[in-house]
C-alpha cells in the first residue's frame, strides 16, 4: 500500500509537518518539546502527532512563530 502525499494528510508526525511547512526539523522538535499544552498536537502512545487544521489557523495567528522556526530561532515563549 502506498503512503498518501503529504497534501492529502490531516495528521502528520513532526518530520512531515516540518517537510510540508518548510520549517527547521531540529527547532520545530525542540518547540513541541519546550511548549506546553500546544493545541494541535496529539499523542498517539508515546507519539506526538500534529493536526493539520489546527496547526494552520495556529500558525496563521502566529506568524512570529513561523517565521522563527524557518529561520532558526526559536522563541522563548508563545
Amino acid at each position: 500500500m502506498r503512503r498518501p502525499p503529504l497534501q492529502d494528510k490531516e495528521i502528520f508526525n513532526p518530520e512531515e509537518a516540518a517537510a510540508f511547512y518548510a520549517l527547521s526539523l531540529p527547532k520545530f522538535r525542540a518547540f513541541l518539546r519546550n511548549e506546553k499544552g500546544l493545541p494541535f498536537t496529539a499523542l498517539y502512545g508515546k507519539r506526538k502527532l500534529i493536526i493539520r487544521g489546527i496547526f494552520e489557523t495556529y500558525i496563521t495567528s502566529h506568524p512570529e512563530i513561523k517565521e522563527e522556526l524557518k529561520s532558526g530561532k526559536l522563541s522563548k515563549k508563545t
